[in-house]
């Protein structure tokens, strides 16, 4: 269903137009803020559109084939390396 309504939004669909701005600008500015705690604002605001992009990308390929361990292993893998491009240099 998220698909779907979201295809919704995407067509311009005056129904759907609240769900377009819940599914960018409200998820975005929640990852930013986070983001923007450990990195300055600019990149907090790009690592967000990455990381939504990524958690939507791997949802997709979840509800089409099913492997929930896939899944599960590409997230850990990702959030290892969102941490290890945080981490100060040394």
């Amino acid at each position: 269903m998220f698909y779907e309504l979201s295809a919704h939004a995407m067509y311009g669909k005056p129904y759907a137009e609240h769900l377009r701005h819940v599914l960018t600008d409200a998820w975005l500015s929640g990852f930013s803020r986070g983001f923007a705690r450990v990195t300055d604002e600019s990149r907090a605001e790009r690592l967000a559109r990455l990381c939504l992009a990524v958690g939507r990308g791997i949802l997709f390929e979840m509800a089409l084939t099913g492997d929930r361990e896939a899944a599960d292993s590409a997230i850990d893998e990702f959030t290892a390396m969102t941490r290890q491009a945080l981490e100060p240099d040394r």
